[in-house]
């Protein structure tokens, strides 16, 4: 079975710190780190077994995530990498990955991530199972495949729920729904140090049309919420107090 993973790289939160007063958010130290539940969804992939081809978009921060990928047991590890994309939105990258899908050729599944903590990514894994017209599975805690079909256990709030869908199929993987092995040391160094670990393509090899590259968001701006208000210290006969509190609200 040929399985294909979405992954993408997010700027670490740690380095990140939010002024609310000046309406900014500072970048204290550019780190770049896997998405967390696209982790996830390459655990669940290598634990299904056959071959698994992992697949992201973007610069240097993409490329080191294919590598770990790699690295982690991945047979096959590519990076669509151009300037033309660096404003891409979700419709845009949905039509990315669906001729990067179709250029690979023989996958029958692919998974990604539930969350993504940056930005709207989430809503690509239903956009790309539309776009390819295949089923989507939500939220994915576990998965078996059995011949022509998928079965997965799924999260619906609060409750669970099993499902089944014919392949070919997209899930996306719920967040801290398994644990992600860690790579082999002796992987990482071969890894790191073959220069051919991650195949490159551009824009030019999946030969997409002007007006699937369109964006169609535009950023109109940021806000920010207000700055959280400090509590009131109680003295005294506090229960009174807290109790004439509550009544007011």
């Amino acid at each position: 079975m040929n399985t294909l993973v979405i992954l993408r790289a997010i700027q670490d939160p740690a380095g990140l710190s939010v002024n609310r007063r000046a309406q900014k958010v500072f970048i204290n130290r550019e780190q770049y780190i896997f998405n967390p539940s696209d982790r996830n969804a390459l655990e669940a992939a290598l634990r299904l077994g056959g071959e698994v081809t992992v697949l992201g978009v973007g610069g240097a921060p993409v490329e080191q995530v294919l590598r770990d990928a790699r690295a982690m047991g991945a047979a096959r590890a590519i990076q669509v990498t151009d300037e033309a994309l660096k404003d891409a939105d979700a419709l845009v990258l949905t039509h990315v990955f669906k001729r990067a899908i179709e250029q690979v050729g023989g996958v029958v599944l692919v998974m990604l991530g539930a969350e993504v903590l940056d930005g709207d990514g989430a809503q690509i894994g239903p956009r790309l199972a539309e776009a390819l017209d295949w089923a989507f599975v939500g939220n994915a805690y576990e998965l078996k495949v059995n011949h022509n079909t998928l079965t997965a256990i799924v999260a619906r709030g609060r409750a669970f729920a099993r499902v089944e869908a014919d392949l070919p199929a997209v899930v996306a993987v719920a967040p801290d729904s398994n644990k992600p092995r860690y790579a082999h040391a002796g992987r990482i160094i071969s890894i790191f140090s073959d220069a051919n670990a991650v195949e490159v393509w551009r824009l030019a090899d999946l030969d997409l049309s002007e007006s699937e590259l369109q964006p169609v968001t535009e950023l109109r701006g940021e806000s920010f919420p207000p700055e959280r208000e400090l509590g009131k210290r109680l003295e005294g006969d506090v229960v009174a107090q807290l109790a004439e509190t509550l009544r007011r609200i």
